[in-house]
């Protein structure tokens, strides 16, 4: 059995030389020879494809989260809501503030009974609070969670 072989012609010459040699083998080489090669060619590639599987979905990660965390502050995927809700009249801006749960709540200006906080209106006789809030969109259901648990 010949194994390394240097062909001396080119073209079909060569071809034929070496179908010749081929054919000298037996088949149980042959098949051996194949599997060997098969397996090892098999596992090569299956790793390289679930390897690069793995890399894809890391990447696809990276990206998302490096969108969502660049553009974190400008509020891109929260919505406005707006409420109103009607509170004890006579509140201290601090009082207001802890109801409405929104920190560091301070007198912008006042005309008459009403008083301007950022974002929020406040009717000192009526106890009427008006104001907007911004909330990453939920599931109807969680909505509905956050309404009973606040009280609305």
């Amino acid at each position: 059995m010949i194994k390394n072989t240097n062909y001396l012609f080119n073209g079909w010459a060569a071809t034929i030389i070496k179908s010749n040699i081929l054919k000298h083998k037996t088949s149980g080489e042959m098949i051996m020879e194949e599997q060997e090669k098969k397996s090892i060619n098999h596992f090569v590639r299956s790793l390289h494809r679930d390897i690069g599987f793995f890399v894809i979905g890391l990447t696809i990660i990276y990206s998302i989260s490096g969108i969502v965390l660049t553009y974190r502050n400008t509020n891109f995927l929260k919505h406005e809501t707006l409420i109103e809700k009607t509170l004890s009249p006579n509140m201290e801006a601090s009082e207001l503030g802890k109801v409405l749960h929104l920190r560091d709540l301070k007198v912008l200006k006042s005309e008459g009974d009403i008083e301007y906080f950022q974002n929020v209106t406040y009717n000192k006789i009526t106890g009427l609070v008006k104001y907007s809030k911004k909330e990453l969109p939920l599931s109807p259901r969680w909505r509905q969670v956050e309404k009973i648990r606040q009280g609305l």
